[in-house]
């Protein structure tokens, strides 16, 4: 047991060896992370790493440093935060209690930050794994106490320690949080403006509050009944806008502080409807100079674009943005009318510096033109989101912030145009002619974009001048000797102004048109990109259209040009031109020109397919450094799957099955396996070719390749955690079920994907619907009601949630629609399920063919429902949910189904639904007689 161990030298000699092989000397570097990985869920390991932890000096006096003793102590500390967070209960509870201890007592002792940091990292960590109110139980003390009273106004390291760890607490311990937020955020945001705290606490401070709300603004809100953490943010949003109005008042020439300051007022608007009815004149007031007054004063003044000052006027005009974007939605008649009415006082003023941000930076053109030439690959690497540090000021690099100085202008000028137009376009016109009266080409690409930027707002005002505009557009777009920023932007730009050139001038359209497709072979990758893009645009807005015809006259122009391109273009051009090759084939109903199509594309993924190949041979075979993998054919399979709906080729989808079926068993054998983004390509795109066959041929083919395919998917299933990982896998075999049925795996296998389906435990919405969804298809098709199908129907019942809303609502329908399904091949399943739950969510749910079929089905259980009498209230919901009766005839069934219910229920609990009627008004109840009782 931990407990009764007692560190020895040696012991601790041994693990500051590890420490020093895995963090400090890197020539051992791999073998002692193994080891650490090893000894993750060992209690006397963690003994060991908290003593490390805690000892100000090395407690091992023979061991030679190669570092500072504090090096040391750091990756103990994070080694047993992550053992802590991986092997979890595992190291049993006197381990995470030495632990603790020791993490509070080097946060309360730390005059370092770095170790305060991480004290805090361990803290959280053992919260997460106990309670709050563990650490008073175990001895160890009030924690919040200690965070709120003894270390928050403690100062220095103290103080940023506590802070910390109250950062840390509320992103992962939210939902305990709850409303204690309140409190949180009024004791530190009021450290933020205590003049005799050190700038760098205050600051620090701040930032705390504004990470709280920057992370609760990407939760779903119920607006009906907010959750006790809603609740305390709601409660707090009033002092914390004070703090912030305050700040701003005692303006400093802080530029990244004061970025952060701006961007807090703007996550402050989503609660503004909720504290304004509290402020009084004079307080709005106030607040509206001090947000608005010295954005518009700092983005009308800055002279000198440093990285700091982009980062700063991105921010105001995200802030003005908004206010704009709110006030627009409530027609003027917002709490923010009066935000607005300031922005639009000094919109004259606004333009012209909005209009001069707009153009391109120096950076911006380096970059674009170094990557512009269209041999040249796309390289896009994601960047992981961490932690935010609230001890320092971090801002953007140089590259993206001129980006982002740039978007933020535009955006503030389509939101000004949105909620403004007439007011705003004069001033925008007068630019844009000064623009295209310039002979720096930078002016004329901004005069572009501007143009495409008002599009929607001011489309009215733009109307009259739609040919002149179109003329110029088209001018600078097919330009050959035109920068390659101007002729792209103008693609852009008419793109936006597709619709309204269309229905003012249709021979201009056809002129737009005719001059967009041969620049698509132009040997710039951007002006590749847009003018794809405007295609598409075209032909998607004249979809559902009764003048779609129109554009038959350009196909076999554009077709042949297309085809021209499709050799050269790469990554997300290859992507856009095969997006326009499925809008040319949804055109085309000549069989020679599918054909043609089909021979000329096939060819084309075979080259496609080699150069696939060489690439995974570098990458994962030869593993030659910086190797890319070129995964073009996708694009090429993605069209060919459009084509086989009007070219059926079975024998060429199971072909390609075969091939993606190799290529993913030898990349989950390989190191492959970590391209996430492999593996779901390849199972995307064998979902398409599964559905362009016939179920029966699908079987055969199952059968003789002996279910390699959905053997792979249940492996990728079992092996990988990642959300889009497990929904491609998940959706895979959801396509196989539905077409193959008991086909699709072997005999006897159900029972393992089920339990395998059963041991994940998802937080995210809609995997619990893809693994409903799952669980559902694979009992129904393979009449499979084991014991692990229950355990796994009893699993996808617990997801049910009546309470949920935002987004993820969507999903919770799927779910009860996915289960209800399950009643028509057993209605005996409904004791298994929460039928309260299922009801709430049907009534909810719009209404639709799919509503009907749950409902039908449901109803059809009910009627043998042993507890009917305790559920009419709900049921009446439901039945009242599909009213009135001219709704119940578009779908047949529907009305009979839930009658039914009513004669049982008149039969077998005619008290109780009596009772359930007289409870509900006397309109609803005569609706109910007349649509369902009459």
């Amino acid at each position: 047991m931990a407990n009764a161990y007692q560190p020895t030298e040696s012991d601790i000699y041994n693990v500051i060896q590890l420490l020093n092989d895995n963090g400090i000397s890197v020539q051992n570097s791999k073998t002692a992370y193994e080891q650490l990985k090893s000894y993750q869920a060992n209690p006397v390991f963690c003994v060991l790493l908290s003593k490390i932890f805690e000892s100000p000096n090395c407690p091992a006096q023979t061991f030679p440093l190669g570092a500072p003793w504090i090096q040391y102590r750091l990756i103990a500390g994070i080694t047993l935060k992550n053992s802590i967070s991986s092997a979890k209960h595992l190291l049993g509870l006197d381990a995470v209690k030495e632990a603790a201890r020791c993490a509070l007592q080097t946060l309360v002792d730390s005059t370092d930050v770095k170790l305060s940091r991480v004290s805090a990292q361990i803290i959280v960590q053992v919260t997460l794994l106990t309670s709050f109110e563990w650490w008073s139980t175990s001895g160890l003390g009030d924690l919040a106490g200690l965070l709120l009273n003894t270390l928050l106004p403690a100062g220095q390291c103290k103080t940023l320690g506590a802070l910390y760890c109250l950062q840390y607490i509320m992103e992962d311990l939210h939902k305990e949080i709850g409303l204690a937020s309140e409190n949180i955020i009024i004791k530190v945001s009021d450290l933020a403006c205590n003049a005799s705290a050190p700038v760098e606490i205050r600051k620090a401070s701040f930032r705390m509050c504004y990470n709280i709300y920057e992370q609760s603004s990407l939760l779903e809100w119920d607006f009906d009944k907010l959750s006790p953490l809603q609740q305390g943010l709601v409660n707090a949003s009033l002092p914390f806008a004070r703090v912030c109005t305050t700040l701003l008042e005692q303006m400093s020439d802080d530029a990244a502080f004061s970025s952060v300051v701006f961007r807090g007022c703007g996550l402050l608007l989503d609660y503004f409807e909720y504290f304004a009815p509290m402020l009084t004149q004079a307080d709005l007031s106030r607040m509206c100079k001090s947000w608005i007054g010295n954005a518009v004063n700092i983005i009308c003044s800055v002279e000198v674009l440093t990285s700091e000052t982009r980062e700063l006027l991105s921010a105001t005009l995200e802030l003005l943005t908004y206010v704009l974007d709110i006030d627009y939605r409530e027609t003027g008649e917002s709490c923010l009318s009066l935000f607005s009415q300031q922005i639009l006082g000094d919109v004259e003023r606004l333009i012209l510096k909005l209009t001069y941000y707009s153009q391109l930076s120096d950076d911006e053109v380096n970059n674009i033109m170094a990557m512009d030439d269209y041999r040249i690959r796309d390289n896009g690497v994601a960047k992981i989101r961490e932690s935010k540090d609230i001890s320092e000021d971090t801002a953007l690099d140089d590259e993206e912030t001129a980006m982002t100085l740039r978007r933020s202008a535009l955006k503030c000028i389509s939101s000004l145009c949105m909620h403004s137009g007439p007011s705003v376009c004069p001033y925008l016109f007068r630019e844009i002619e000064k623009f295209w009266g310039n002979s720096d080409w930078r002016a004329r690409e901004a005069g572009a974009v501007l143009i495409g930027t008002m599009a929607t707002g001011c489309s009215d005002q733009l109307e009259s001048f739609l040919p002149t505009i179109s003329s110029q557009l088209l001018t600078f777009a097919e330009n050959q000797n035109e920068h390659v920023c101007v002729s792209s932007i103008s693609f852009w730009s008419i793109s936006q102004l597709i619709e309204p050139i269309l229905n003012y001038d249709i021979n201009v359209f056809h002129t737009v048109i005719s001059t967009i497709a041969p620049r698509m072979e132009s040997t710039s990758k951007r002006i590749q990109v847009t003018s794809c893009s405007a295609l598409n645009t075209a032909f998607t807005l004249m979809e559902g259209r009764d003048d779609y015809y129109i554009l038959q006259q350009h196909i076999g122009e554009i077709l042949k040009i297309a085809f021209v391109c499709v050799p050269v273009y790469t990554t997300q051009n290859l992507s856009l031109l095969v997006q326009l090759l499925a809008h040319i084939i949804s055109y085309t109903d000549d069989a020679g020109a599918l054909a043609g199509m089909k021979k000329y594309l096939e060819e084309e993924r075979g080259r496609r397919a080699k150069l696939f190949e060489e690439s995974y041979t570098r990458t994962f075979v030869s593993g030659e450094a910086n190797a890319l993998l070129d995964k073009d054919i996708f694009a090429l399979d993605a069209v060919l799957l459009v084509l086989s709906s009007k070219v059926p080729d079975q024998t060429f989808c199971f072909s390609s099955l075969t091939t993606w079926s190799q290529v993913l068993n030898d990349v989950l054998q390989r190191e492959g396996s970590e391209d996430k983004d492999l593996i779901m390509q390849v199972l995307t795109v064998c979902s398409g070719y599964v559905r362009s066959v016939s179920s029966q041929s699908l079987s055969e083919w199952l059968a003789q390749s002996q279910w390699e395919l959905p053997a792979l998917a249940f492996k990728v299933l079992s092996t990988f955690d990642s959300v889009a990982v497990s929904l491609s896998a998940i959706n895979f075999l959801v396509i196989l079920v539905q077409l193959a049925r008991s086909k699709a795996l072997p005999e006897g296998t159900c029972d393992a994907l089920l339990k395998t389906l059963t041991a994940k435990d998802y937080d995210d919405s809609q995997l619990k619907e893809a693994q409903t969804r799952l669980v559902c298809y694979a009992i129904m098709s393979f009449k499979n009601f084991s014991d692990s199908a229950q355990t796994a129907l009893q699993k996808c019942n617990s997801f049910l949630r009546s309470d949920v809303y935002g987004d993820s609502v969507y999903y919770y329908y799927q779910m009860s629609c996915h289960l209800c399904k399950i009643l028509a091949c057993s209605p005996s399943v409904l004791s298994m399920l929460n039928v309260p739950v299922l009801l709430t969510l049907l009534t909810k749910m719009d209404k639709s063919y799919e509503k009907s079929e749950a409902t039908v089905e449901l109803c059809t259980a009910l009627v043998n429902y042993n507890d009917l009498a305790s559920i009419i209230p709900l049921f009446l919901d439901l039945a009242i949910s599909w009213t009135p009766v001219t709704h119940l005839h578009m779908f047949p069934g529907t009305r009979e189904a839930i009658v039914s219910v009513f004669s049982v229920c008149n039969v077998q609990c005619q008290a109780a639904f009596h009772a359930s009627m007289g409870c509900i008004s006397e309109g609803m109840r005569n609706l109910i007689i007349s649509t369902y009782l009459s």
